[in-house]
């Protein structure tokens, strides 16, 4: 009997250790501000995906590739977007850039410069009325930095006519 009850007291214990339950939209940023490299004249934002991670896939007739997002409570995606002309009566009009960078939730700091880069799944989207550059871009030149409190990313794409080239945001994080 002594047994049994020190069997039950020690499972007891050990199965009444709480549990942590990640949010679904948890992400270790809470919010982001520009600070410079908005392209002149347009409308910047960001936006915290959390929870989710990039799966690049690569369309075998154009060559292009493009994003899809999927579930993973383990990273997190920062868009970055400038945008000229966002009105919605003249499709043929608009401009904009986004970059989008994976994270993994725990990331400080980070420093990754060309080829590194892949590694974070940094993307340009250009979408344009502007024949063969509109797409995505793996940026693999350039360099990232992250700390806590800032972001600062400067890049080049060989490939395409970009407008942003150097961005810098501050970071409000869970910390």
């Amino acid at each position: 009997m002594r047994l049994l009850f020190l069997f039950l007291s020690i499972n007891l214990i050990i199965g009444c250790k709480t549990s942590q339950i990640v949010p679904e939209n948890y992400s270790a940023i809470k919010s982001i501000n520009w600070q410079s490299g908005c392209i002149p004249e347009s409308a910047c934002a960001a936006e915290i995906m959390g929870n989710k991670k990039m799966i690049l896939i690569k369309d075998e007739v154009s060559n292009q590739i493009y994003p899809q997002f999927v579930a993973d409570s383990s990273k997190q995606i920062i868009k970055l977007t400038s945008r000229i002309n966002a009105d919605k009566m003249h499709l043929d009009q608009h401009y904009f850039e986004d970059i989008y960078i994976e994270l993994p939730n725990k990331y400080y700091p980070i420093k990754a410069t060309n080829i590194e880069l892949l590694q974070y799944k940094v993307l340009l989207h250009k979408s344009c009325y502007c024949r063969g550059e509109a797409g995505y871009y793996a940026i693999q030149n350039g360099e990232l930095n992250i700390s806590d409190k800032s972001l600062s990313l400067s890049f080049i794409v060989p490939e395409a006519n970009i407008r942003l080239n150097k961005i810098q945001v501050k970071l409000n994080t869970n910390r």
